[in-house]
């Protein structure tokens, strides 16, 4: 029996803000269209700003400011290129390339807007969706290295009753493998507040 061959014409190429979209739960522990996709996206994010190469973990700070909007602050470096401007990362932003699951929270908003800093220097870029605005140069004024990122997440994406749990067992679960979030050390580096009213 005939096979029919496989060719580079029955292939899909998805951005990447198409494949979250359809598969969110690639990037976060749930699946899309779950009560548990809001929270597990900030789980995500957390998660990410974390865990150092290291092994270790990376103080972060957590702000829910809204029932669909949340900032995660983290010390992680920012990727610089010879002349010491930011390398670009996805989508064009300042969204480094190491951090996918950043990524990957933009492609589920509809704005993000991100503040990095290094060296002395800082920049700040807004996404509407997917698409970065001009990165602007500001004055970090003795503020340490790391990045800022806000995220308005999309409530067409999500199901209507959605909500960020800030239950310790789901905000503070451990990462699968990691043997440094067995400690207290991971509790210690990470900071939430809860700012809705």
């Amino acid at each position: 029996m005939g096979r029919k061959p496989y060719t580079a014409a029955d292939l899909t190429v998805l951005s990447l803000e198409e494949a979250v979209r359809k598969r969110a739960g690639m990037y976060f522990p749930a699946e899309p269209g779950s009560l548990g996709l809001l929270t597990g996206i900030l789980q995500g994010v957390i998660g990410d700003a974390l865990h150092a190469d290291d092994g270790g973990h990376r103080p972060v700070d957590v702000e829910i400011t809204a029932g669909l909007r949340f900032t995660v602050t983290d010390n992680q470096p920012l990727d610089l290129d010879d002349p010491g401007a930011p390398k670009p990362g996805f989508y064009g932003s300042l969204i480094s390339m190491n951090r996918r699951v950043l990524a990957a929270a933009a492609a589920l908003s509809t704005h993000t807007l991100i503040e990095v800093r290094a060296g002395g220097r800082g920049w700040r870029q807004e996404l509407t969706g997917t698409t970065p605005g001009r990165p602007e140069p500001f004055t970090t004024s003795g503020q340490a290295d790391g990045t800022r990122i806000t995220f308005d997440l999309d409530p067409a994406f999500l199901a209507p009753d959605a909500a960020i749990s800030t239950s310790p067992e789901h905000l503070r679960a451990r990462r699968p493998g990691c043997e440094a979030c067995a400690s207290a050390q991971r509790d210690e580096s990470l900071t939430i507040r809860d700012r809705r009213t």
